[in-house]
């Protein structure tokens, strides 16, 4: 199962734009600290951990937040966790309390030994001190998570939406060559930073058009080149065959480091008429 945590209210309302919450074997989770919080019927669970903060000020007579009972938070949360095989964990920055309700929630997935994957951006504003907040999060949340993709403000819920439906289709669909929970491991592990990008094509020399348009991220190609570890997903319908896949990865192959860590999976989904989904996902 893959299960979405959203943390604070923009992560909630990213979280109520993803449409795998029809599906039966996902789940949807809402963790905040505010209880006037005015949430959609579309999670599976509002989570409250106000009660369980207190807030300290700091050597430099900053405020910081730390939670007062860690029991009480394992209590409340972990049951909904009992399933699942990896956790998204959605949520932007622009004060302490957003950081540290992040933080903990990675802290308790990586507890129970879940792969938690956090995709995390600076809310908007330009205050400085706001940038400070956020870079010394950053630093915090790789110790705590499995991985990170931090992305812009403004492109956020979408990154939101592409990445999560991209691990629900990795996890509840078959393919050719599948990948499981044990090649995810292999990709995200020690707090790294991930990059995540996807294209589409159909028609004549489909697989070609799909590398190219990807490529045409010049952050990914940049990435590729550096990368320490990638992973490779090719999506289509029954019509997807080896022929097709081999000129497909032949193509990547050619703009990735020699020396990088490859988990390769395809998936067969039937809603893919006449086109192929490529993604790659590097660190």
């Amino acid at each position: 199962m893959i299960t979405i945590v959203a943390c604070g209210e923009s992560g909630i309302r990213a979280m109520e734009n993803l449409n795998i919450h029809r599906y039966g074997d996902s789940n949807r989770l809402a963790i905040h600290l505010d209880k006037t919080m005015k949430i959609l019927n579309r999670c599976d669970k509002n989570i409250y951990l106000g009660d369980c903060i207190e807030e300290l000020l700091n050597s430099k007579g900053r405020m910081e937040i730390s939670y007062h009972n860690e029991e009480l938070i394992q209590r409340r949360v972990a049951r909904y966790f009992l399933n699942t095989e990896i956790a998204i964990v959605v949520g932007t920055i622009k004060d302490e309390r957003d950081s540290t309700l992040i933080e903990s929630t990675c802290k308790l997935l990586s507890k129970m030994g879940i792969l938690n994957l956090l995709m995390v951006s600076k809310e908007y504003n330009n205050d400085n001190l706001q940038d400070i907040i956020y870079k010394t999060s950053l630093k915090y949340l790789s110790e705590s998570c499995s991985s990170i993709f931090e992305v812009e403000r403004e492109k956020f819920e979408d990154n939101v939406i592409q990445l999560s439906n991209n691990f629900y289709e990795l996890i509840n669909f078959n393919g050719i060559f599948n990948l499981n929970v044990g090649d995810f491991y292999k990709i995200f592990n020690g707090g790294k930073n991930s990059y995540f990008a996807y294209a589409t094509a159909c028609g004549k020399d489909r697989g070609r058009k799909v590398v190219q348009e990807i490529l045409r991220n010049k952050d990914m190609v940049r990435r590729l080149m550096t990368a320490g570890n990638i992973l490779i997903n090719i999506t289509g319908n029954k019509s997807l065959g080896l022929h097709e896949i081999k000129n497909i990865t032949e193509l990547i192959y050619e703009n990735i480091n020699e020396e990088a860590g490859i988990v390769f999976g395809t998936l067969i989904n039937e809603k893919y008429v006449e086109d192929i989904k490529l993604s790659l996902i590097v660190n």
